[in-house]
């Protein structure tokens, strides 16, 4: 993904811009892997749900329940 304002130096709110995709799924799921490996079972990952590069919503609503 490209960003006009981002590449200008206008704009350095997105930490991630020149990390390719796939790399930052990868390092953001063994990441959360790392954290949560003593409280959930292995057999219980599933494979990262992911989205376009471009043309996205960044919000999202989340329920958890217990």
């Amino acid at each position: 993904m490209r960003c006009p304002h981002f590449d200008r130096g206008e704009c350095a709110s997105c930490s991630l811009m020149e990390v390719p995709y796939p790399r930052q799924v990868a390092e953001l799921q063994s990441d959360v892997a790392d954290l949560l490996r003593d409280h959930v079972l292995t057999d219980q990952w599933q494979e990262p749900f992911t989205g376009p590069e471009s043309a996205f919503r960044n919000k999202a609503k989340l329920a958890v329940g217990g």
